[in-house]
């Protein structure tokens, strides 16, 4: 199954025709090579983009086409690259940047593609925040989706205060799909407790 799933890194490769495989450098969860049916897959998904049909459902009304640019990994063995690439509204026009390539090469690109709604590992939002506040980024996205990587409170605050827009906050592992997602309403993750069991533990200070 390793030889299969690292044979054609830019393509999907489906395993028997039901398995999909993904790998994580475990920054949000654990290191290693995961394995999902297509049934799974759709399960969470449908669990991961609920909430964004919801949010982008003004947006869609307001422009057709509905520009995204997704900044994500450049192989299809990260989860990034073949969640964040699904079309889920009919109007929505894609763009893939390869969040491998410079900070530069992706600012002309985004000057260029001028998308209302941009997926992007949270880092690297970070990082174009302050090339729009630097003039060589001008972009005026309608929402911008913190994704692979976990987003910290100075993060979202520099981000939001350049962008002026909502910041939707993703947090998911490759080995179990979404654990939470927030809405426009605010920086609360909303759990999603219908797919996956999430366990807590006491706060230190208790």
């Amino acid at each position: 199954m390793t030889d299969h799933a690292f044979d054609k890194r830019e393509e999907h490769l489906v395993f028997l025709d039901k398995y999909h495989f993904w790998a994580s450098g475990g920054s949000t969860g654990t290191r290693g090579l995961f394995v999902w049916s297509t049934d799974d897959y759709a399960h969470f998904a449908a669990g991961t983009l609920r909430q964004r049909v919801a949010d982008m459902s003004s947006d869609e009304k307001s422009k057709d086409p509905l520009i995204k640019a997704v900044v994500v990994a450049r192989d299809r063995i990260h989860m990034s690259n073949y969640l964040w690439g699904l079309k889920f509204i009919k109007n929505m026009q894609i763009h893939e940047l390869s969040v491998s390539r410079s900070i530069k090469e992706i600012v002309a690109s985004l000057n260029k593609i001028q998308p209302d709604h941009i997926e992007c590992f949270s880092s690297v939002m970070v990082g174009l925040a302050h090339e729009q506040k630097a003039g060589r980024l001008n972009i005026n996205p309608l929402r911008i989706g913190a994704i692979c990587e976990p987003l910290f409170e100075n993060e979202r605050n520099i981000i939001e205060g350049v962008f002026k827009c909502p910041v939707i906050n993703f947090y998911g592992s490759s080995e179990v799909g979404a654990h939470g997602i927030n809405g426009d309403s605010g920086s609360s993750l909303m759990l999603s407790e219908d797919s996956c069991l999430l366990y807590t533990s006491p706060s230190p200070r208790d």
